[in-house]
Parts: structure tokens; sequence; C-alpha cells
């Protein structure tokens, strides 16, 4: 299937979806809108699951790395259609590996590790000095298991420690 084929196949299971040419003009599809998926460069398939997930005109738009495998001008144009979603009220959960990006495209930040909550926050709260907790990775030596680490001063840790960044001591845990 083309990306033109799947949208208004996809289009047709909702009542009132967003138009299939205005999806592809935003996402710069035009120019391989009749092209097989399998000849799809990484990127114009990362663009075409986003008009996907588009076409129901959600409330809440959940996405994977949007910005992976994509050219920069493809990166811009997924960054741009992130904040103008954002700006019609759409509440946008995104996932991302790289800090960078999801600073570019996030007003608060949650980092985890492992499944539990590392650090949350606005952008504006989480910059500043950077401020550390060591933890001993073995749990049978409790009288070390928290340390305050001066990164500045000393910007490798023992061994046996496992360092992450310290929630500050205003903030809440999600």
């Amino acid at each position: 299937m083309t990306p033109r084929q799947v949208l208004e196949l996809t289009a047709s299971y909702y009542d009132a979806p967003r138009d299939t040419d205005e999806l592809l003009e935003l996402l710069d599809l035009g120019r391989c809108a009749r092209t097989p998926w399998r000849r799809l460069s990484g990127g114009e398939q990362q663009r075409t699951l986003l008009a996907l997930a588009l076409l129901g005109r959600p409330r809440v738009l959940v996405l994977d790395e949007p910005t992976t495998a994509v050219d920069p001008e493809g990166r811009q144009v997924i960054r741009d259609l992130i904040g103008s979603e954002r700006d019609r009220g759409c509440r946008v959960i995104s996932d991302d590996h790289e800090l960078t990006e999801a600073e570019r495209t996030s007003n608060r930040v949650v980092i985890m590790n492992r499944g539990h909550v590392v650090i949350d926050g606005t952008l504006d709260e989480l910059s500043g000095a950077p401020e550390m907790i060591i933890e001993l990775s073995d749990p049978s030596m409790p009288r070390y298991s928290r340390q305050s680490w001066d990164v500045s001063s000393r910007p490798t840790p023992p061994p046996d420690f496992v360092v992450r960044p310290s929630r500050r001591p205003n903030e809440s845990p999600i």
C-alpha cells in the first residue's frame, strides 16, 4: 500500500477524520504519496505513521521516538506538527532516547530508569547545575547507600557505584 491508500483506508473508519490531502501536505509526504511502503525511506515511513495517528483528531497523542530515522528536514516537520497539535489542545506523550530531541518537543520531561521515575519537571526546573546521588549497586552495604557526589570535583565515581540524577528537594514524585 502507498501512504495515500493507507490514509484513505484508515480515514474510512472515522466519523470525522482529518483530510488526508492536508496530512500528506503537512507531513511533506506529497511526493511519495503513491510510492509503495517497501520503497519509502525510514523517515517517510515514520511520517506516514504519524499521519495515521493524527487522522482521528486525537485528544491524546502517544508517540514512540517520533523523529528516529528521520532526516533533519523531516525532524523539523515533525517538531512543528507536535507543537501545532499541542497548541490545538492535544496532550502529547512522547518517549525519546535523545535528551536534546525531548527538550525541543516537550514542555515537561520525565526521566525513567528501569521503570522508576528518576527526575521530572519542566525544562526550566531541570536546568541548572548538575546534582547527583550515588547509590551502591550492592544492597548489602546500606550505610553507604546514599552519598552526595560533587561531579565537578570528582568526575568519576568509585567502581561499585551507580550515578543517577537527584530529585531537587522541592520536587514531588509523579
